[in-house]
């Protein structure tokens, strides 16, 4: 896989999104040139990527857009879609690098390095057990230490290493993390192990800031040793490079063949003009429906209902809309100031279906149009009107 340990985004990435715009997309389209034009560019559509969805994996494939195969299963209206998703794929493969990079493989350290050393030396013929030398200066990020020894001399030696923090035990009332004081943990080595086993300062809920070693000379004669206190260092191994896999070509429109032109009659014109006749048709009513109940641009004024008081309804098919004028109503009538004047107290007006209300309105100004984006559905017109109130409601039907 591109990146073995995952991705993620950059560290010193800020921002937890960015619009690409068409005109960032301008460059992946270079590829696509002559047929992708400026104009197409800035007709994209901007798409929000989120960062984080961004780096979570490598950039996507390149997707594959057969224009031949949209065309003979008659999907050819998905082509601009199909293209503003190669245009960000393209894009994020081409700055991917710039906010994502590859997660660096888990644990790692800066390595081990000496950060004390010195030579223990007992010249006690009885041997000596506690020669103790402190050990203040920690690296700052240590997160382990170890002890290692070499140039034994004398009898057997051994060398530990007891960690405190606070005063120094020899010093004070220091307090060792696993051990009670004048007790040492068997994290030590002798010369024939060469180096002792690494103590974890984590594990003992400290971190190198608060902590004090002591190593410690052990033998049953004169002895000498020299001893390394040994460091491990927390480090961020660099980012794994990204490679990228192969890109598949771009889309292409493909190039008709050249063929020889075939003998036509007048009757193989008109035989052709008729089938292209019979499949346009359905297309067309298709069509003027749309334009007439799916975005009407304008309506045509219908029959009118004139004197509609207290309750009632009318049927109604494939309206617009309602246009409604309230001739009469009481004085002086309650209102609030407004651009038409907001009257309360008029009434309500409501359309349905054989199933029920579809929707439903107060009448609350004197003249108003009603087109409600359900009223092509509704079969019924209803208007329940305050005492005095009358109105006259006139269709709006369309003008097609």
């Amino acid at each position: 896989m591109p990146c073995e340990y995952g991705s993620r985004v950059k560290p010193s990435v800020t921002q937890n999104w960015i619009w690409v715009t068409g005109r960032m997309m301008a460059d992946a389209a270079s590829v696509l040139r002559p047929w992708i034009t400026d104009a197409i560019i800035d007709a994209l559509f901007p798409r929000l990527v989120e960062l984080q969805d961004l780096c979570s994996t490598p950039p996507p494939p390149l997707p594959n857009i057969d224009i031949v195969k949209l065309a003979v299963a008659g999907q050819l209206p998905l082509v601009p879609q199909l293209l503003v998703d190669w245009l960000v794929a393209r894009w994020k493969q081409e700055n991917w690098n710039t906010y994502c990079e590859c997660a660096p493989p888990p644990g790692g350290t800066g390595g081990w390095s000496v950060c004390a050393s010195g030579s223990a030396l007992c010249n006690d013929v009885n041997g000596c057990y506690a020669i103790q030398y402190s050990v203040n200066a920690l690296p700052a990020n240590t997160i382990r230490t170890r002890v290692r020894v070499t140039n034994c001399t004398g009898d057997f030696s051994a060398v530990y290493q007891s960690l405190y923090v606070g005063t120094f035990r020899n010093l004070a009332v220091g307090t060792p993390f696993s051990n009670p004081p004048g007790e040492y943990a068997n994290n030590g080595t002798d010369c024939t192990i060469g180096t002792g086993a690494a103590i974890t300062l984590a594990d003992y809920g400290h971190s190198a800031a608060d902590t004090h070693v002591e190593v410690v000379l052990a033998c049953g004669g004169a002895c000498g040793v020299d001893w390394f206190l040994e460091c491990e260092t927390s480090g961020s191994p660099a980012p794994l490079p990204y490679v990228p896999p192969a890109e598949p070509p771009p889309p292409a429109i493909p190039t008709p063949p050249v063929t020889a032109p075939a003998a036509c009659s007048l009757d193989d014109v008109c035989a052709q003009l008729d089938a292209i006749r019979k499949m346009l048709g359905p297309m067309a009513a298709e069509l003027q429906r749309f334009r007439q109940y799916e975005l009407p641009f304008r309506y045509a004024i219908g029959g009118a209902h004139v004197g509609l008081t207290a309750e009632g309804s009318f049927g109604i098919s494939r309206l617009l809309g309602m246009r409604i004028v309230v001739t009469a109503y009481p004085t002086p009538a309650r209102a609030l100031v407004g651009n038409p004047d907001y009257i309360y107290d008029l009434g309500w007006l409501s359309i349905s279906t054989p199933e029920g209300m579809v929707v439903e309105k107060r009448l609350s100004q004197v003249a108003f149009v009603w087109v409600p984006d359900q009223m092509p559905l509704a079969t019924t017109f209803a208007w329940a009107l305050g005492a005095g109130v009358v109105v006259t409601a006139t269709e709006l039907v369309t003008d097609l």
